[in-house]
């Protein structure tokens, strides 16, 4: 009676010995039931698809560059350098200079001022912000040139020493330099300062993931 009422759980396992004897197999021969097997090929190789197909993807969010914060500061502090002009024309001796020269000194503070406002609007990620102040660094070299060959001519050391801006010893010093070589080696240094300035202010224009938005000057 012990033996009939043994409980399910202390049957002997599948492969028991004493079953394995009965059959006359081993493991390894007895055949495999593949009625509810479904195995899955493997390619080797292969990759792997990391989102499950009923999983959204996961989109990694990236901070913009900070390259058009730092560049609109640097407009800004360059703009009130430009500024500073404005003090000369409290001076007496501004008023009597060629009319092209005072004109020229207007426009450099109008000039000025737009740079300053391009860079506010870079350092807002304005992509408009970055084309006003490659305008305006482009009309400020002009200025700078027509600035520079009005007021270097065969009169020039002349002047200075008539506005008091230099003294005799120094007029004596200076009257043995061509006024030509002045005039071309400012131009170039004119052309040379201005390119490098805007070369900068482009920066954020090829810097990837720069967060600029697409803000025109025209249209």
């Amino acid at each position: 009676m012990y033996f009939t009422a043994r409980k399910r759980g202390m049957e002997p396992p599948a492969w028991d010995e004493d079953h394995i004897k009965e059959d006359g197999q081993t493991p390894s021969q007895v055949p495999w039931d593949t009625t509810n097997a479904q195995p899955k090929s493997i390619i080797m190789g292969q990759t792997m698809n990391p989102f499950d197909q009923n999983q959204p993807p996961i989109m990694i969010h990236q901070n913009p560059s900070s390259a058009p914060k730092v560049i609109g500061i640097l407009v800004m502090i360059y703009a009130v350098f430009g500024l500073l002009d404005l003090v000369s024309f409290v001076n007496p001796v501004f008023w009597k200079l060629p009319i092209p020269l005072i004109a020229a000194s207007v426009l450099g503070l109008v000039f000025s001022a737009g740079l300053g406002v391009s860079g506010f609007m870079i350092l807002n990620y304005q992509r408009q912000g970055v084309m006003l102040a490659l305008s305006m660094l482009l009309l400020l070299a002009i200025v700078g040139l027509v600035e520079l060959n009005t007021a270097v001519d065969d009169d020039f050391y002349d002047k200075l020493l008539e506005s008091g801006e230099i003294t005799e010893e120094e007029y004596t010093a200076m009257s043995s330099i061509d006024p030509g070589l002045i005039t071309t080696i400012g131009s170039v240094m004119v052309v040379v300062c201005n390119a490098m300035c805007m070369g900068i202010v482009a920066i954020p224009l090829m810097v990837a993931n720069n967060g600029l938005d697409q803000s025109k000057i025209f249209g």
